[in-house]
């Protein structure tokens, strides 16, 4: 099972998948390189903003299903009310989602720590939650470099050509899908898990 947010993250994707595939019918042609190079950027600035908007709506889907254990007493559903509403207040304010602002954002309104759920364990790759948050914030840095028309970080070996140049490549895009799809994997489980042990709920998605 996954969170409404989880599959909102999918469907938003589906438009990053069509620029890769797009991204073919380039491959020839006069120009052909500033158009990849277009496609490249514009897919890894959607694929940014499809993380920020699932952590602003995992985090309200995650008070809609304990709105029900807020208990009888007036003084439990004040609190519960005010709560929310200062979620629904910061994640309208969210702009930046990088690793430090994500935790800020959970540990302030519903007291989840995300960190302790990222790990990516695959064929020549070992990350832990150190890993992932260097990976998120220079991702980060990537988005903001491009949205803005500035040059793109210079000192983030993993984007560099073998002449030494930063940019970014079909590959770099496709790596950029799998991580963000990595990372909200884990926070939709951790936070699934975390709801349940704290406010004593049914497994909400």
């Amino acid at each position: 099972m996954a969170s409404d947010a989880f599959k909102l993250f999918k469907a938003l994707m589906d438009y990053v998948e069509q620029l890769v595939e797009i991204h073919g019918s380039v491959q020839t042609g006069r120009g052909r390189r500033h158009r990849q190079e277009a496609l490249h950027r514009a897919g890894v600035v959607m694929t940014v903003a499809a993380w920020e908007s699932y952590v602003e709506f995992v985090l309200l889907e995650g008070f809609k299903t304990i709105a029900p254990a807020a208990g009888d007493p007036a003084w439990s559903k004040a609190s519960f009310n005010l709560s929310k509403v200062r979620a629904k207040q910061q994640a309208g304010d969210f702009h930046t989602p990088n690793a430090e602002n994500v935790r800020k954002l959970f540990m302030q309104t519903i007291g989840y720590d995300p960190w302790q759920d990222w790990y990516y364990i695959a064929p020549r790759r070992n990350w832990q939650s150190s890993e992932m948050r260097d990976r998120l914030d220079n991702w980060l840095r990537i988005r903001h470099a491009v949205a803005h028309g500035g040059a793109l970080p210079t000192n983030i070996p993993w984007i560099k050509s073998p002449q030494g140049k930063s940019r970014l490549t079909l590959d770099l895009l496709r790596e950029c899908r799998r991580f963000f799809d990595r990372l909200v994997h884990c926070t939709d489980g951790g936070f699934s898990c975390y709801l349940q042990s704290e406010f004593g709920i049914a497994a909400p998605w």
